[in-house]
């Protein structure tokens, strides 16, 4: 049994808990103690068979140290895991085909052509097609067949996050770098090429295609599976995809208790969408209440504060109380003698400019969830900077370095995140940067860690530096959401020490 008890919020929680027909969902600000409650949740109904959904494999590996022995603890690809690994183990421990092999499997052509009639306004399909307009002015985007392919890989892997029956055109991610007049014409036949590997090859156990842990649980959800406990607890459930959620909707007779806090929802344009306001009308008509949780035991007042800058900016009436016992302190720029333990920056190219400091003044450095995604992005401007091609799915559609030059300078609103990561690339060149990813350490023996503000959260460290590159609200305009939650996200990570840095503008107000 733990020694814990629950503070008057938390005791409202564990509450409302015990009545069989009440949903509840519980809006736990930064730091204040959600799995500890959920296990007090858990200890006040010794005989209910509850079910908890952790985000992630470490948050799960905690949570089971924790949670009393009738409570199952999985993530939501744990859910689905056991049904599928006899049949599916193979293909997840084999080595994921590459794009041009991906191509051979799908029949595809050393080369594809799609075109579009300007003078027709029309969309010119197959040879007997562009005879037609032949006298006419088109536009011509040639692609190699694997990079179709990626772009097809891609196109499964937001159908397997989304509730859809089959994959859609919606589904087809943009290529950065193609004529948009051409586009559609690409994305119908990426469409027909995702639903054939879907129903030939994925879903066969023999397929030779791209076989995700993402697959599965789709191959699961769309089954309409009953879960069998009586009690649901679904963490982190403001960054819930389309999937996962399905899964939970659908469930009957059960009690389903959501915790997340909607104002750190940074993952939507991975699929994912805060279930927080969907609980009412789902999972039957069972009634439900919504109960914060408000008081953060990581940090004291003054971080506190730092985050309610955020919260009001994103006009939630919550507000968290700091009730850490140790002193916290919140300042805007270093000063001499200033040490910390972490760095969190808006983007890759902040991460990689704060790990390269960081390693040339002698410190063993750590990145959160490793540089193989830097290194692999290095990779492909490499290639590109050498004549080759890459499959990366950033630069798939460009053919040169040049090209991806012009683009981020013609384009730049489009280019969106590539922009600084391309600066980066040029600032420090591709070698320089596959050479630090490779210097780095585990996070248990590093002096410093650095990480996206997306990669943070869930953490916390006793010193936090924020990075110089979250991007400055312009005058009397109000930032974005999404930069909003993630500064909300940036400076809740510290525990003693925050460095605003570029995320003052909160504090000073604009």
């Amino acid at each position: 049994m733990s020694k814990f008890a629950p503070n008057e919020e938390q005791a409202k929680i564990v509450e409302a808990s015990k009545d069989r027909n009440m949903n509840i969902a519980a809006a736990a600000l930064a730091g204040t103690g959600k799995t500890t409650t959920m296990v007090s949740v858990a200890e006040a109904n010794p005989y209910a068979s509850i079910l908890y959904i952790a985000y992630n494999s470490s948050t799960k590996m905690e949570a089971k140290g924790r949670f009393p022995r009738h409570v199952r603890v999985v993530t939501s690809h744990g859910l689905a895991y056991s049904h599928y690994v006899n049949d599916f183990g193979a293909r997840l421990n084999a080595k994921q085909p590459r794009s041009r092999d991906a191509a051979r499997t799908l029949g595809l052509p050393e080369e594809m052509v799609f075109a579009y009639c300007l003078t027709c306004d029309t969309r010119v399909k197959g040879a007997d097609g562009a005879q037609a307009h032949a006298s006419h002015a088109v536009i011509v985007e040639r692609m190699q067949g694997w990079r179709v392919a990626s772009l097809v890989r891609r196109t499964l892997e937001r159908f397997c996050y989304s509730d859809f029956d089959a994959p859609r055109q919606r589904h087809v991610p943009t290529a950065k770098g193609i004529d948009e007049r051409v586009w559609p014409a690409i994305r119908v036949e990426v469409t027909k090429l995702a639903i054939r590997a879907w129903n030939t090859d994925i879903t066969n156990p023999e397929g030779k295609l791209w076989f995700t842990h993402d697959c599965y649980l789709k191959m699961y959800q769309l089954t309409k599976p009953t879960l069998r406990q009586r009690v649901i607890i679904l963490d982190e459930a403001q960054d819930t995809n389309d999937c996962v959620w399905d899964i939970i909707r659908n469930q009957r007779g059960k009690q389903v208790i959501l915790v997340g806090d909607s104002n750190q929802m940074i993952y939507e344009w991975r699929g994912s969408k805060d279930v927080m306001s969907l609980l009412h009308e789902a999972v039957g008509t069972r009634p439900m209440t919504e109960l914060p949780l408000q008081g953060s035991y990581r940090f004291g007042p003054e971080i506190a504060d730092a985050g309610n800058d955020f919260l009001r900016m994103l006009e939630t009436d919550h507000r968290m109380q700091g009730l850490a016992a140790h002193e916290s302190k919140v300042v805007q720029e270093i000063a001499a003698g200033d040490e910390w333990d972490a760095e969190i920056y808006r983007t890759n190219a902040g991460t990689i400019g704060g790990a390269m400091r960081a390693l040339e003044a002698g410190l063993k450095v750590a990145i959160v969830g490793g540089g193989a995604a830097i290194q692999y992005l290095a990779e492909a401007a490499e290639a590109l900077m050498n004549g080759r091609t890459t499959d990366h799915p950033e630069l798939v559609g460009f053919q040169t370095w040049e090209d991806v030059k012009q683009y981020i300078e013609e384009e730049p609103e489009d280019a969106g995140t590539l922009v600084p990561i391309v600066k980066a690339i040029e600032e420090y060149g591709p070698q320089a940067i596959i050479d630090m990813t490779r210097s780095l350490v585990k996070e248990d023996i590093a002096d410093r860690i650095v990480t996206t503000a997306h990669k943070s959260k869930g953490r916390e460290w006793r010193r936090v530096l924020i990075g110089d590159d979250f991007p400055q609200p312009l005058p009397g305009r109000t930032p974005r959401k999404e930069e909003l939650r993630l500064g909300y996200v940036a400076v809740t990570r510290g525990m003693e020490w925050v460095c605003l840095s570029s995320l003052a503008y909160a504090r000073n107000g604009i």
